[in-house]
C-alpha cells in the first residue's frame, strides 16, 4: 500500500514539474503479452489515445510529453516512435484555411460540395446543415439520390467523417465518394441503379470546430476533440479542454473508465454527461429522424481496421453473423483487419458505432484508414480513397434489398460449352440487403447473341431473407447453335427482379477452349515482369519443375513493407473471356498482412481482384475472371503488404497464365438499329419490319435475319426470315400473318458471310381489330435531328424520348424533350440518335469530329 501511495505522489510531482508551455504529444509503442490488462493500466495513469496495435503483442498510443515519465514509474515497456508530433506537424507545413496539402480543409469541403451540386443538380441536394457546433460552425451534409429533394422512403446509407479532428483522410474519402457516385451516374449502370434506388447521405465533417482548429489555428495539428471550454475560464487550452465526440454518445456512456475517460485533460474525455455536445445531439437527431438509414459508416484513422459492435464489452451482438457478412464482403477490397474493438485492440464506450446499433438499431460500422494521421502524399491519399470506394458501393447496396447472382452453375463438366448442345443453368441468388426482405423475386436470362437460343428463360424464387441465398427450382436452359464458332465467348444477361425493381448482371461462357495469351513458369526468367525488391525467383518451393516467384527468397518477409511483382502493359484489345490463372501457396500473418492481386488500365488506379491472408500450405490453383479489361495497356500486380512485428514465410507464385479468346480475324458487324415498328399499333395482318443498316468493320455487304416473337421472353418464335440482302440505308422484310389485338416483339441481326453480329434492340408492337383505324399517321409531328459543333440538336413539337447510342450499341445519353435541345457529345465517332414520340420514331446516324 505504501508503494502505491509513493507512486501516486511521484506521478503528481512529475506532472507538476513540466510547464504547460512545453506541452507537446509523443507517439509510443507499448509492448505487452496482455494487451487488455496493460491498456487498462495505461489508461488509468496516462489518459490519452490508443491508436493501433496487435492483440497481446503491442499497442501504439499518442500521449502528452507530461505523461511520458509515468510509463517508467509504473513499469511499462515502451519504444518512442515519434518524439515530438508537434514538430513533425510543423515540418509538414500543412497549416492554413486553404493549405492543408492534399487534404480538404473544412472550407474546401464546403466549396467541393457546392461544386458537386452545381454540376449534378439532378441527383444531389445542395448542402444543408443538420445543426451547429459550440462555435457556430455548421455540420454540412449532402444527399445523393435520383429525386434528392423528395423523401422517397428508399433504403438509405450514411457516411460520415471527422469525428476526430486529426483524421483528415476521412473528409477526403467522404467527399470523393460523393464525387464518384455523381461522376459515374450516367456511364455505369450499377451506379445509376444505386443512386436511383437509394438515398445516400454524406457528412464529411462531424466535428467542425476541432477540424478548423487544426487547419486554421496555431494548434499542433494533433488536436482530436471538439473545442468545449471544460473549466469555463474563457480560454481554450489544448492540455485541458475539449470533449471526444466519439465517447459522448448516449449508449453505454461512461460504462467504465477504460473505454472512455472522465478526466477532462484526456483525449478520450467523454464529456460531463451523455450527449452533452451539440454536434453529438445533432447526429443523434438526424439519424433518429431518418429511419430508412440501415447502415452507417463512421470513418476514422488510422490502423487499417474494419470494426463493428460491441465496443463497450467483450461480447458479440445478436446480429454478429450479419456483421461478419458485411465485414467479409468489405475487406476483400482493402484487406483491413476485421472484428470488434475489443477483439482487435481495446474497449470503447459512448462511441458512435455502439450507439448506432444499440440505441438507433442500425448496422453501424467503423473504418480506420491508413498508417498515420497525416500522410500528405497525393498518391497515398488516392490509394486510400480507391481502396474504400468499392467497399462503400457494396455497403450502399447492402443498405436495402439487392438481389444478384452470386454464382452460376451449368450441367456440364467444368462449365465447358460446345456447339449443338443444351445447357441447364442453376443460378444462386443472394440478397445482399441486411434489413430488407427481397420479395417477388424472379430471374430472367436473355441475350443479344445470335449463336444461342434461350429455351427456358425465367424462374420464380421464394422471398429471400436478408443476406440469404436461394437457387432456382424452375428450369433455366439455353441452346448453343450448331454453327457457333469455337472458341467463342457467349454473352448472357442475368436479370434479377425484386421489390419492384431489377438488376442486370452480365455473364460469360466460353465455347470450346480459350487460348493461352501469356504464360510464365519462371524456369527461364521473369521477362515481362517488373520486380520490386525483394521479389525474386526461388528454388526452395515450386508448383512445377524447380522455380517459383516469391516476395522473400531469403526467408521471412520484412516488417512494414509494400512490395510488388508487376506484369506490365499487356494488351487485351478485342480479347474475350479473359482469365488470370496461377498456382500459389502462402504463409502470411492472418488478418494483418495480405497478398493482393490487383489490376489497372493505363495510368488509372489499381483495383483489387483478390486478397490472401493466413496459411495455405500446398500449391493451389486460383482462377480470376478479368472480363472488362479488354483494352491495351493493362497491368497486373501481386503485392505483399505487411505491418509491424510478426513476419512469416510469405507468398509463392508459379505457373502464371493469362487466358482468353482473341477476336476472330473477321470482326462481327455492329448491331442494327431498329426503325419500325417501335411501340406502334398495326391495323393489318401484315407488318413491314425495318432496321437501319449495321456497320461491318471490313466493309462487307451484309444480309439480315428478322425474328418475330409472341412473348417478351423471346421463347416463342412465330417468324424467322431468310437472310435478306442489305438495302441502301435501311433493310426491311414483310411478314403477313399477324393476329388481331396481339402484342408482338421483333429484332434482327446482320451477317457478313463469316460472323453474325449482335441482335438489335427488342421492339414491341401490337395489332388492333383489323379495319379500325389506329390513326398512327394522323397529326404526325415534326422531328428534326442535325449535327451542331458541340454534338447534336434535336427539335420536336411534342413530348419525345431520345436515345443516343455509340457504334457498339451502348447507350451514351437518353432523356425526354419538348421543343429544342442541344446535346454535347465530347468524343469523335459515329453515333445513332433515336427520337420517339407517341406516333412516330426516327433514327439518324451522325458523325462527330472533334
Amino acid at each position: 500500500m505504501k508503494r502505491k501511495i509513493f507512486i501516486l505522489i511521484l506521478l503528481f510531482l512529475i506532472t507538476a514539474s513540466i510547464s504547460a508551455n512545453d506541452f507537446y504529444r509523443i507517439e509510443v509503442r507499448v509492448f505487452t503479452a496482455n494487451t487488455g490488462e496493460t491498456i487498462n493500466l495505461f489508461q488509468s495513469n496516462v489518459m490519452d489515445d490508443i491508436i493501433g496495435g496487435k492483440p497481446n503483442i503491442y499497442f501504439d498510443a499518442i500521449i502528452k510529453n507530461t505523461d511520458l515519465p509515468k510509463l517508467d514509474v509504473i513499469g511499462i515497456k515502451y519504444q518512442i516512435l515519434e518524439p515530438n508530433l508537434t514538430k513533425k506537424w510543423s515540418e509538414m507545413k500543412l497549416k492554413g484555411r486553404y493549405n492543408f496539402g492534399p487534404y480538404y480543409t473544412f472550407w474546401e469541403m464546403i466549396d467541393l460540395l457546392d461544386a458537386i451540386h452545381t454540376q449534378y443538380p439532378g441527383i444531389t441536394t445542395s448542402k444543408y446543415s443538420i445543426g451547429t457546433s459550440r462555435e457556430g460552425n455548421e455540420q454540412w451534409i449532402m444527399k445523393i439520390s435520383d429525386n434528392p429533394d423528395i423523401n422517397e422512403n428508399e433504403p438509405s446509407f450514411f457516411v460520415n467523417g471527422i469525428h476526430h479532428a486529426r483524421e483528415p483522410i476521412t473528409c477526403n474519402i467522404s467527399v470523393d465518394f460523393a464525387k464518384y457516385l455523381c461522376e459515374n451516374y450516367e456511364t455505369d449502370p450499377s451506379i445509376k441503379w444505386l443512386v436511383d434506388n437509394r438515398e445516400i447521405y454524406i457528412l464529411p465533417v462531424e466535428n467542425p470546430d476541432g477540424y478548423i482548429w487544426n487547419s486554421d489555428s496555431s494548434s499542433s495539428g494533433m488536436w482530436r476533440k471538439n473545442k468545449r471550454d471544460n473549466d469555463d475560464n474563457g480560454y481554450f487550452n489544448e492540455s485541458e479542454d475539449g470533449v471526444d465526440p466519439n465517447r459522448n454518445y448516449t449508449y453505454m456512456w461512461g460504462y467504465d473508465n477504460y473505454g472512455s475517460s472522465g478526466t477532462q485533460s484526456s483525449d478520450t474525455y467523454r464529456g460531463p454527461s451523455a450527449g452533452s455536445e451539440p454536434i453529438t445531439q445533432n447526429m443523434i437527431n438526424f439519424i433518429n429522424a431518418n429511419t430508412n438509414i440501415n447502415i452507417i459508416m463512421n470513418y476514422h484513422s488510422y490502423g487499417n481496421l474494419f470494426l463493428y459492435p460491441w465496443g463497450y464489452k467483450d461480447i458479440l451482438t445478436p446480429d454478429s453473423l450479419i456483421f461478419f457478412y458485411l465485414s467479409d464482403n468489405s475487406i476483400i477490397y482493402n484487406g483491413y483487419a476485421a472484428g470488434t474493438a475489443w477483439q482487435l485492440l481495446y474497449n470503447t464506450n459512448g462511441d458512435a458505432c455502439d450507439w448506432g446499433y444499440g440505441d438507433a438499431g442500425r448496422f453501424a460500422l467503423t473504418a480506420e484508414v491508413g498508417e498515420q494521421f497525416y500522410q500528405p502524399d497525393s498518391a497515398i491519399i488516392a490509394e486510400q480513397v480507391a481502396e474504400n470506394i468499392p467497399m462503400l458501393v457494396f455497403l450502399s447496396k447492402a443498405s436495402g434489398a439487392y438481389v444478384y447472382p452470386e454464382s452460376l452453375e451449368l450441367n456440364s463438366v467444368r462449365n465447358r460449352i460446345d456447339p449443338g448442345e443444351t445447357y441447364q443453368v442453376t443460378a444462386f441468388l443472394r440478397n445482399a440487403g441486411v434489413r430488407n426482405v427481397a420479395s417477388n423475386v424472379s430471374l430472367k436470362i436473355e441475350s443479344s447473341d445470335p449463336y444461342i437460343v434461350i429455351t427456358s428463360p425465367s424462374s420464380n424464387y421464394n422471398d429471400i431473407d436478408p443476406v440469404d441465398v436461394e437457387y432456382n427450382t424452375d428450369d433455366l436452359r439455353f441452346f448453343v447453335t450448331d454453327d457457333c464458332p469455337s472458341p467463342y465467348v457467349i454473352k448472357i444477361n442475368i436479370v434479377t427482379y425484386f421489390n419492384g425493381t431489377f438488376i442486370n448482371t452480365p455473364a460469360f461462357f466460353t465455347v470450346g477452349d480459350a487460348d493461352t495469351l501469356y504464360a510464365w513458369d519462371f524456369e527461364s526468367g521473369t521477362s515481362g515482369w517488373n520486380l520490386e525488391s525483394p521479389w525474386a525467383l526461388t528454388t526452395s518451393s515450386s508448383h512445377s519443375s524447380s522455380h517459383s516467384l516469391t516476395d522473400s527468397p531469403g526467408g521471412s518477409y520484412s516488417n512494414n513493407i509494400s512490395v510488388s511483382a508487376i506484369i506490365n502493359d499487356v494488351d487485351f484489345t478485342d480479347i474475350g473471356d479473359i482469365t488470370l490463372s496461377f498456382w500459389h501457396k502462402y504463409e502470411i500473418e492472418n488478418g494483418w498482412d495480405y497478398g493482393y492481386v490487383q489490376i489497372k488500365k493505363g495510368n488509372g488506379n489499381w483495383s483489387t481482384l483478390a486478397n490472401f491472408t493466413g496459411e495455405q500450405s500446398l500449391f493451389t490453383n486460383k482462377i480470376i475472371n478479368i472480363q472488362g479489361y479488354d483494352t491495351s495497356d493493362v497491368s497486373i500486380r501481386f503485392k505483399l503488404e505487411s505491418d509491424s512485428w510478426v513476419t512469416e514465410d510469405g507468398w509463392y507464385i508459379d505457373d502464371v497464365k493469362i487466358i482468353g479468346i482473341p477476336a476472330p480475324a473477321n470482326k462481327a458487324p455492329s448491331a442494327p438499329i431498329s426503325v419500325y415498328p417501335i411501340g406502334d399499333t398495326i391495323n393489318s395482318s401484315s407488318v413491314n419490319l425495318e432496321c437501319l443498316n449495321a456497320i461491318d468493320p471490313e466493309g462487307d455487304l451484309l444480309t439480315y435475319k428478322f425474328f418475330i416473337y409472341s412473348d417478351s421472353f423471346l421463347s416463342d418464335t412465330i417468324f424467322e426470315s431468310s437472310y435478306i440482302s442489305e438495302g441502301s440505308d435501311t433493310t426491311s422484310v414483310t411478314y403477313n400473318g399477324l393476329n388481331e389485338n396481339t402484342d408482338y416483339y421483333w429484332r434482327t441481326y446482320g451477317y457478313d458471310g463469316n460472323t453474325k453480329g449482335l441482335f438489335s434492340e427488342i421492339c414491341l408492337f401490337n395489332t388492333t381489330t383489323f379495319g379500325i383505324s389506329s390513326n398512327k399517321n394522323i397529326n404526325k409531328n415534326k422531328i428534326v435531328i442535325r449535327n451542331i459543333p458541340s454534338g447534336v440538336m434535336i427539335k420536336t413539337n411534342e413530348n419525345a424520348n431520345y436515345t443516343i447510342t455509340d457504334l457498339s450499341g451502348r447507350s451514351f445519353k437518353k432523356g425526354v424533350i419538348t421543343g429544342k435541345k442541344e446535346i454535347i457529345i465530347p468524343k469523335s465517332g459515329i453515333y445513332f440518335v433515336r427520337v420517339s414520340t407517341k406516333n412516330r420514331s426516327i433514327v439518324k446516324k451522325v458523325i462527330i469530329i472533334k
